[in-house]
Order: structure tokens, then C-alpha cells, then sequence
């Protein structure tokens, strides 16, 4: 072997090694990669002027920009999107280049466009916020106090589901990290229908044919869908051990293999998924559940006879097996 090729093969293992770090998998560069595109969309939105008008800041540029991260940031986590997702990864043929077939292997990562574009959404609508205030001291009309006022409390509840959905808090504080989640969520959400028709109201449009209106419709139903479908079906438990349980569902639905299920014990309380076991020409599923904290223990020392279950059954990571 040459001097020249064994010199090409060890930079070739270097910079595998390095695409192989743990900073630098692909969660994390789907987390780069949203962040890179809204820093040059910001830069050459200063170049072109975009973010100005003749009388201030240019509001309508820089709300679409927050809308669309957002949208992105909340329609990557529905169900039937994260399905498809993993249905298309899986339709790769075996023939196809393994490189190819590598990185589609790993869409279970799209959590990070998830946290990424909220991220990226909140930011923008702190920009949007400060342009709001900045218009109103140089004495523009708009927006109103109340578009204002919406404005503020979106951000700063925004901001809250951003610090506790970071991972330390979300390791000690789980319960209270998916609460925070779930309803402070809803009240953003709603905020956001408030803050749509008052600046629709400010700027004497029709709600109905502003893009936020639509987008807002459909961002509704991807939050509202999974809450349809919500369920009390009876469970039964086997207990093995004091380690585990094997709970049996039999409520009409079959999953496919790789897939999950979450449950709780009330409505609107916890929720956990575990990955389905279906057997083959039954009917129903099993979960395998061990005890890895005070949900699963509780639940392991007390098997309840019925459980709540609510959206559909979902890709996961053995999908992809």
C-alpha cells in the first residue's frame, strides 16, 4: 500500500470517527441544520430590507417566519406525520446504496426538528414582540394594547414550555414537565387563535383568508386528533415477577410490530408508551412494562383492571428493525 492511499484511508477513518461523535449525531444536526437556515434567512432578510417598511418593522415578514417554525416545530410530532415518516424510511429498498439506507434508518431523530423549530418560533415571535413595541414608541397606530398584550403572554408562556422541556428538569420533574407541556400548550395554542383575530381586527382583514388563519386550522386538528380518539379500555395484568408485568389489551386494535401505545391511569394525566407486542393471528397486544420509576412501580404493585389509551398506534425506533 502507498504512502498516498494509507494517508487517504486514515483521513477517511478520522472523519468518520468525527461524524460518529455523540454531539454530532442526528438528532443534533437536525437541531443545526433548522438553526443554519434561520440564521441565513435572518442575515439576508437584513440585507434585503425584508424585516422593515417605510414606518418601522416590516410585522407581517416576521410573523411568517414565526408561524412557519412553529407549524414545522408541531406537525413533525403528529402521529399520522411521524407514521408516514417512518413508512417512507422503510420503503427503501435493500438495493439501494447502504450510506442511503443508513441515514434513512435513522429517522427516529425527527425530534430534533421538533425542538429545533419551536425553539426557532419562540425566538421569532420575541423578534416580532420587540417590533411591536419598537412600531408603537415611534408612534404607529398598531398594533392594538390587546394584540400587544397577547403578544407578551404567548412569548412568556413560550419561554416557559422551552426551560422545562430541557432535559435535567424533565429527568427530575417529569410529571410536572408533561403537565407544563400539555396545558400550558393549549393556552399558547389559544393565545395564538386570540392574537390571529386581533391583529386581523387591527389591520381590517378577513380572518378566513389570512395564511395564519389556515395554518392554525390545521396545527388545531394535528393537537385536537390524538384527544378524539381517547379511550377507558380493561387491561389484564400478568405478573411474573416483582420486576414486570405483561399487560393484555383487547379493544379492537391489532397493532403492527416496531410500533407503541401510551396509556395512563387518568384522561389527562401521565402518559407513558411501550412498545406493542402483537401475536401473530390474535387479536390485541401486550405491553411489557418493568419497573424503571415511580409510575411503572405504582403501576407494578397495583395492576389496574381498566386503563385510559389515546391516539393512534405510532411508529418507534423498532420500526426501523
Amino acid at each position: 500500500m502507498t504512502i498516498e492511499a494509507t494517508t487517504a484511508e486514515t483521513r477517511s477513518y478520522n472523519w468518520r470517527r468525527i461524524t460518529r461523535h455523540p454531539s454530532l449525531m442526528e438528532y443534533n444536526r437536525l437541531v443545526m441544520l433548522v438553526a443554519v437556515v434561520n440564521i441565513a434567512v435572518f442575515i439576508a432578510g437584513l440585507q434585503e430590507g425584508r424585516w422593515f417598511a417605510e414606518s418601522g418593522f416590516a410585522l407581517g415578514a416576521i410573523a411568517d417566519m414565526a408561524l412557519i417554525n412553529l407549524s414545522l416545530g408541531i406537525l413533525i410530532r403528529q402521529q399520522r406525520v411521524v407514521n408516514a415518516l417512518f413508512w417512507m424510511a422503510t420503503r427503501i429498498p435493500t438495493s439501494w446504496p447502504l450510506w442511503l439506507r443508513w441515514g434513512a434508518g435513522k429517522v427516529f431523530h425527527f425530534g430534533g426538528l421538533h425542538s429545533s423549530s419551536t425553539v426557532s418560533g419562540t425566538i421569532w415571535f420575541g423578534f416580532l414582540l420587540y417590533a411591536m413595541v419598537a412600531n408603537r414608541i415611534e408612534g404607529a397606530a398598531l398594533p392594538s394594547d390587546q394584540t400587544l398584550a397577547l403578544s407578551g403572554a404567548m412569548v412568556s408562556l413560550m419561554v416557559l414550555l422551552i426551560v422545562t422541556a430541557q432535559g435535567g428538569f424533565r429527568a427530575r420533574h417529569h410529571n410536572t414537565f408533561e403537565k407544563v407541556h400539555r396545558f400550558v400548550g393549549w393556552t399558547v395554542l389559544g393565545l395564538f387563535w386570540a392574537q390571529t383575530v386581533s391583529i386581523t381586527q387591527d389591520t381590517g382583514g378577513i380572518l378566513m383568508e389570512t395564511p395564519a388563519f389556515w395554518m392554525l386550522c390545521l396545527i388545531t386538528l394535528s393537537i385536537v386528533s390524538p384527544w378524539l380518539s381517547l379511550k377507558r379500555v380493561k387491561v389484564d395484568v400478568v405478573k411474573p415477577s416483582n420486576h414486570a408485568v405483561l399487560a393484555k389489551f383487547d379493544y379492537g386494535d391489532t397493532p403492527f410490530p416496531g410500533s407503541s401505545n401510551a396509556i395512563s391511569h387518568t384522561p389527562f394525566g401521565e402518559y407513558h408508551a411501550f412498545a406493542n407486542i402483537p401475536s401473530p393471528k390474535e387479536s390485541g397486544y401486550r405491553l411489557a412494562i418493568s419497573r424503571a420509576g415511580d409510575w411503572t412501580g405504582d403501576l407494578i404493585e397495583n395492576p389496574p383492571s381498566h386503563v385510559w389509551v389515546k391516539g393512534i398506534t405510532t411508529s418507534g425506533v423498532a420500526r426501523i428493525e
